[in-house]
């Protein structure tokens, strides 16, 4: 593996795992694999193949660190959800500043196959007013905003 580990040297990055929000049971059904807690690091824009439609589709590539294990993580949000709106959890996230520390859940709606990613800002978070003066919605009180 010598050459192998030369081109891991020179290339100087770690390797990002995979965040993961949910899994399939045994009866393949979507279940959450609980929350978790992640500090916003960085975002860049990429594409990936969507695992439905089998087509490329762009998106913003978030890259967290897990809180608790210090783990780095990497996470896909498409650029454009239901009717070619801009998805909920860009809405949410790219509003953040860096080193923002969120928590993050799969929550299934009850009655529904579907589900939607649960987003909470962590107590510690300060996030400035946008342009306009008011305070992003993901942020639910004024106390986060400064």
């Amino acid at each position: 593996m010598k050459y192998s580990r030369q081109f891991i040297n020179e290339g100087g990055t770690v390797q990002e795992g995979f965040l993961k929000l949910a899994k399939k049971d045994s009866q393949n059904r979507t279940i959450s694999t609980g929350t978790h807690k992640v500090q916003l690091l960085s975002d860049e824009v990429g594409t990936r193949i969507n695992f439905s439609t089998k087509q490329r589709e762009e998106v913003v590539w978030f890259h967290l660190k897990d809180v608790s294990s210090g783990e780095l993580l990497k996470y896909a949000i498409p650029t454009k959800g239901r009717e070619e709106k801009p998805h909920y959890l860009l809405q949410k996230l790219g509003v953040l500043p860096e080193k923002s520390i969120v928590s993050l859940t799969y929550t299934k709606i009850e009655g529904s196959f579907r589900g939607f990613i649960k987003v909470e800002l962590e107590n510690d978070t300060e996030i400035a007013p946008d342009e306009s003066g008011s305070c992003p919605d993901i942020v639910s009180t004024e106390r986060y905003c400064s």
